[in-house]
């Protein structure tokens, strides 16, 4: 995750150093810059968890009980079909309510970091909490599966593939390369200082539904966010 962070948000342009040297004392370069959350241990901070608590303690422990009795699912974002396959049981939907199309996914042209045995061990060692954090919540993953039933759930993931690549191939008219852009709370989109290329996909405009599943993410949660909160104002 920490690649790709590092590629995707332009670090090796805000550090002026690839990722490689950023490991090696990384707590010398995020003393001096801002907006570093998202370099050590980013999910655990968005789940209100400190970055540097220690992931064998009470704090940690008891924090992840919260989390578990909170959520009801906690998706694995790299086993997407399988995480919606979970969250339509739970929430009992239709097919089509889980039918999703990747936005942000960087093409194969893209710059990427090249991770070498070394530096993934460095890369665990700053990131210990999102190490045992991810565990945990893959380990509640496979029970869930479990629990689901195996046979079935993995009848139910090919189903739901077939049907994502018959929306695709339903609603995607063309297909290039762009590189990431910011979204703005106003829905106007500027170019970032990522070095990332990602795929940008048209969609057909005579069907509503392939204009939602083509979406941006940050644009469907404006969409989502304004269903939900109508009189919710937001400053920047």
């Amino acid at each position: 995750m920490i690649p790709s962070l590092y590629d995707y948000f332009g670090m090796r342009s805000r550090y002026s150093i690839p990722l490689s040297k950023f490991m090696e004392n990384p707590s010398l370069y995020t003393r001096r810059k801002k907006m570093n959350w998202f370099t050590r241990n980013p999910m655990a901070v968005e789940f209100s968890i400190p970055s540097n608590v220690c992931e064998n303690g009470t704090l940690f422990t008891r924090r992840l009980m919260q989390i578990n009795d909170t959520f009801a699912l906690v998706m694995l974002a790299e086993r997407l079909e399988e995480s919606m396959v979970l969250l339509r049981e739970i929430f009992r939907w239709s097919w089509n309510d889980v039918v999703f199309f990747r936005t942000n996914e960087r093409c194969d042209c893209s710059p990427r970091t090249l991770v070498d045995e070394s530096l993934s061990r460095r890369i665990q060692k700053w990131n210990a909490v999102d190490l045992a954090l991810y565990k945990y919540f893959e380990m509640e993953f496979e029970r869930k599966k479990r629990v689901y039933g195996l046979t079935k759930f993995r009848t139910d993931v090919d189903f739901l593939k077939r049907l994502n690549h018959q929306w695709y191939k339903h609603c995607v008219i063309g297909t290039d390369i762009a590189p990431r852009c910011r979204c703005g709370s106003n829905g106007t989109i500027s170019s970032s200082d990522s070095e990332a290329l990602l795929y940008s996909r048209t969609v057909r405009k005579d069907d509503l539904n392939c204009q939602k599943l083509g979406l941006h993410e940050m644009h469907y949660t404006q969409i989502l966010r304004k269903k939900l909160w109508p009189n919710l104002t937001r400053t920047e």
